[in-house]
């Protein structure tokens, strides 16, 4: 048997006799969903060698956890890039609504070529200018390009940018 004791923001408590071992129980091996409410959380599971926590006791594992608000604030947050199409240098610039208060930190600065292939990496510190960031695209051919950013927390922005001669 196994003993799950979830604590947090929802608690739990409860022994599960037969495998599969689920915090929520099954059915026939499938899973009994369960909704989360935000907060965090820490699941401690014990296992024992026999049913109902009878037996040798095992090692508890046991691991902490979060689950946050949707992540609304990514989807108010949209990278924009002028001019577009470009000719020889494209600003990249981050408008957030009012709710969102927190400024993008990018650290680092990417461009693809249609086929996913890497062409060029910005250090975000080196090309900052005012609110944005100054790309110099001059020597690149022309075509389609897709601009890549990432965040200090990991988070990912994306945009396609054209490059005309």
């Amino acid at each position: 048997s196994v003993f799950f004791e979830l604590g947090g923001a929802q608690a739990r408590v409860i022994t599960e006799n037969v495998a599969p071992y689920a915090l929520f129980g099954d059915s026939r091996g499938n899973y009994r969903p369960n909704i989360f409410p935000v907060g965090d959380y820490q699941l401690t599971a014990t296992p024992y060698s026999g049913d109902r926590r009878q037996g040798t006791e095992g090692t508890p594992m046991s691991i902490n956890f979060s689950f946050v608000p949707e992540a609304a604030a990514i989807n108010q947050i949209n990278l924009s890039i002028y001019p577009n199409p470009s000719v020889s240098s494209v600003m990249a610039t981050f408008d957030a609504e009012e709710e969102v208060q927190e400024e993008v930190k990018v650290e680092v600065i990417q461009v693809f070529d249609v086929q996913g292939r890497l062409i060029r990496t910005y250090d975000a510190k080196k090309v900052k200018e005012g609110d944005g960031y100054r790309l110099e695209v001059y020597d690149m051919p022309a075509g389609s390009y897709f601009l890549r950013t990432q965040d200090a927390q990991g988070f990912n922005y994306q945009k396609q940018m054209v490059i005309k001669r």
